[in-house]
């Protein structure tokens, strides 16, 4: 998003990695899905391949998000700030890895590093634990009612 832009506007990629279901989602600055110009909702769901190796699973991850990112309009597509990967465990946020001990993957996965390379956006990747991204969104919507 270029400098100067209203926030208002911005958009943000939220996937979800969870032991059995992983959702991907496009969501404006509430935290709402947004539609494409069909009115259809922004979003994918499917089972989570924990049998498939990190790097093809992140790579499947990435092509569903491109798909998505590929039904919004033009001018909503350049409003995408950054995506962000939740996952269960133990996360190193600086460095976009997700450690082994979680309920999905043996070995520690350079998350953000897998899935920069395979989508080759201009945005950040954010890798952070679920817990703590569900707490962080708590407390902006809490933030956000009490304006």
């Amino acid at each position: 998003m270029k400098k100067g832009k209203d926030l208002a506007q911005a958009l943000v990629c939220v996937i979800s990695i969870e032991a059995t279901k992983t959702t991907i989602a496009i969501c404006n600055h509430k935290g709402e899905v947004v539609s494409d110009s069909q009115d259809i909702p922004c979003s994918r769901e499917f089972k989570t391949q924990s049998k498939l190796k990190p790097q093809l699973f992140l790579h499947d991850i990435s092509q569903e998000t491109l798909g998505l990112f590929q039904r919004l309009p033009d001018k909503c597509r350049s409003n995408l700030i950054s995506i962000c990967v939740s996952v269960p465990g133990k996360v190193d946020t600086n460095n976009g890895i997700a450690a082994g001990d979680n309920e999905i993957w043996d070995n520690d996965v350079p998350v953000k590093e897998i899935m920069t390379e395979e989508m080759l956006i201009n945005v950040p990747i954010i890798v952070i634990n679920s817990t703590a991204a569900l707490a962080k969104a708590a407390v902006h919507l809490s933030s956000e009612l009490f304006k």
